[in-house]
């Protein structure tokens, strides 16, 4: 989220934090260079992320999807405060955390009442010291939040803002595009028999939605909806005949997926989930929550068999191993976990050392023999399951929503906040292809090894 419009904000920015603390913190010229220089990309233009406008003083107070930003006279309260110091996640601005100054300076502004004293003056360019020169602004692409590879390692699947890209492996051509959807696609799952790919995500603060694609063609089966808020999660059931779905409405349904209808609403969670997961044998469904725990259910009923604690933040995603009744989970408190399931209970087999930022996903590769995580920091680790040892990392610019290794073992595929894809070597880490290339670092990719062909998203 963080983009650096001229040096002409950077200076107003500067100048802001070394005002006396006696004068009242200027809206205008101290909070809105903030925001332009690091929010306003997402939360600005006509389809602000969560449908939070920060480029106006009117469309930050008026809050957005997850209700008001700012509570006047109440930084504790503000959910802006939350995000940008990381007690709500993800943190804010993705891919690059403000300055401890910055967020002080937006606290005390908050603390004295959130006033305004007008809107930050228009930049004039003839004062630039670019001005003469052009500057070009890059395409911003979506972001790449949700990934699957088919059963075969024939496709791989990329969610993105309203749109589905099906890729052919190993080419790297772009097979389809499956587009309709109302948001951003934050999950998606190719069926047990290949044939079905479902992909959820819907509106925030409005509803979730699951589009059902036939793999073969291209056409779209069926549109289910159900939930009161956007889908994170989505699992088939081993056997294919029921699916879950999970939401920020705090809610997990489970799904006849021969009916397209839901059978049983589980509503235990005390905050959203946002992953979940059948286990290998279709006995159990675990689900992990941003109340931080991990609840198991009878994966036939819908029944709670019993909760795991252990995180001490929100649980970012959860998966299951691919023969076993395990699962591995990762957190916001900067750890991933390895539980083994029971019929009357669970045990935390394995605990990371605390990471240097929030991990956003955690994935076992197909033989079961590595767990790999993303983070917020942009680097995807890939750790030895047997005894949780790290194996090797992989750096990427950007913070990394997803992470999935095919199912020959051979590739790592990332899927980046800043709407990239590429493709890693499982065995060194080292980038094979690139899906889909940010523009502004189209002629680096270029440049670099890919086997697969290179597809440009456009």
């Amino acid at each position: 989220m963080r983009i650096v419009l001229s040096l002409v904000l950077s200076a107003f920015c500067m100048v802001a934090l070394a005002q006396s603390k006696s004068a009242p913190v200027s809206y205008r010229k101290q909070i809105a260079p903030i925001l332009a220089t690091s929010c306003n990309a997402c939360h600005g233009g006509a389809t602000p992320q969560s449908r939070l406008t920060t480029a106006t003083y009117a469309a930050l107070m008026a809050g957005g999807a997850r209700g008001k930003a700012i509570v006047p006279g109440s930084p504790d309260k503000s959910s802006l405060i939350a995000y940008i110091e990381g007690r709500k996640q993800p943190r804010m601005p993705i891919g690059g955390a403000l300055k401890p100054a910055e967020i002080a300076l937006i606290r005390r502004w908050i603390s004295e009442g959130a006033k305004t004293d007008g809107e930050a003056a228009p930049v004039d360019p003839s004062k630039s010291p670019d001005a003469g020169s052009i500057r070009v602004r890059p395409d911003i692409l979506p972001q790449a939040a949700s990934l699957a590879w088919s059963k075969d390692g024939k496709l791989l699947a990329v969610g993105t803002y309203r749109e589905v890209k099906l890729f052919e492996m190993p080419t790297g051509k772009l097979q389809r595009t499956l587009s309709g959807h109302a948001d951003v696609v934050r999950a998606i799952a190719f069926s047990p028999d290949g044939a079905t790919l479902a992909a959820a995500g819907g509106v925030p603060g409005v509803g979730g939605e699951i589009r059902l694609w036939n793999v073969a063609d291209g056409t779209l089966k069926k549109t289910l909806t159900g939930h009161a808020d956007c889908i994170y999660g989505f699992g088939w059931r081993p056997d294919g005949k029921q699916f879950a779905t999970c939401s920020y409405d705090k809610t997990v349904k489970i799904w006849d997926a021969a009916k397209g209808e839901s059978i049983a609403d589980l509503k235990d969670h005390a905050d959203a989930v946002y992953g979940l997961a059948y286990t290998a044998s279709g006995k159990y469904l675990a689900t992990g929550s941003g109340d931080r725990s991990i609840r198991v259910w009878d994966a036939q009923t819908g029944k709670r068999l019993y909760t795991l604690a252990g995180h001490t933040e929100m649980v970012t995603s959860l998966a299951a191993h691919p023969t076993a009744d395990q699962i591995v989970t990762c957190s916001a408190d900067k750890t991933w976990r390895v539980w083994n399931l029971r019929p009357d209970g669970g045990d935390a087999v394995r605990t990371s050392p605390a990471q240097p930022d929030v991990l956003t996903d955690a994935r076992y590769s197909p033989d079961g023999k590595w767990v790999i995580t993303s983070s917020n920091d942009g680097t995807v680790k890939v750790w030895d399951a047997s005894n949780g040892n790290e194996v090797r990392k992989i750096a990427n610019p950007d913070a990394i929503l997803a992470v999935l290794v095919d199912p020959a073992n051979q590739s790592v595929a990332i899927g980046g906040y800043d709407g990239s894809v590429i493709l890693c070597k499982l065995a060194d880490g080292a980038k094979s292809a690139a899906l889909i290339s940010v523009p502004s670092r189209a002629a680096a990719a270029a440049s670099a090894p890919n086997t697969a062909g290179a597809a440009r998203n456009k």
